[in-house]
This record gives structure tokens, C-alpha cells and sequence, in this order.
């Protein structure tokens, strides 16, 4: 929140980190701060946003690969916060 300018909108996407967030709403209040949820766009918004993410030459960070047989495991630390960038589920 701190690098959110004065009378900024922070936009909430997913819960990977789930469902509950703690956070101090003394700076929300105080910087006038606006806090929105969204859900996915269309398969327009995600065919251009696809563009752009090739375009701009943007890699997202890989944390782990597991074979979905281990996908409770990587469920598992998404949960908890212990891993770092995308995991990513292979057959």
C-alpha cells in the first residue's frame, strides 16, 4: 500500500495467497486509498494482454515444476506462502 499514490485504486486479482489478508487501515484512510476486487476479463481482454506479455518480453518467474501427482504439495505451498513465483503443474 505504501507505493500507492493519494487517492490511488489498488485492484485485488485472485486469492492465491487465500481468502484473508491482514493489513493496517490507518494508511488506506489517511492516503484516501481505494480498494476494488476483479474478476477475469474477457477472452478479448486476455488475448490482448497475451500480446503484450510477448510483445513487452515479460517472463514470469517459475518456482516450481511438479508432476500433477504432487499437486497437494504445491498446493500445499501456495497455502503457507513458501514459494516463490509460479508453480506450474506438468503431466
Amino acid at each position: 500500500m505504501s507505493s500507492v499514490a493519494r487517492g490511488g485504486t489498488v485492484v485485488a486479482l485472485g486469492i492465491t495467497t487465500g481468502p484473508e489478508v491482514k493489513m493496517a487501515l490507518l494508511p488506506i484512510f489517511v492516503n484516501e486509498l481505494t480498494i476494488t476486487g476483479a474478476v477475469m476479463g474477457t477472452q478479448e481482454d486476455f488475448l490482448q494482454l497475451m500480446k503484450f506479455v510477448q510483445l513487452a518480453g515479460i517472463k514470469p518467474e517459475i518456482g516450481k515444476l511438479l508432476p500433477m501427482q504432487k499437486a497437494e504439495e504445491g498446493f500445499r505451498e501456495m497455502w503457507e506462502g513458501t514459494i516463490r513465483g509460479k508453480t506450474v503443474f506438468t503431466l
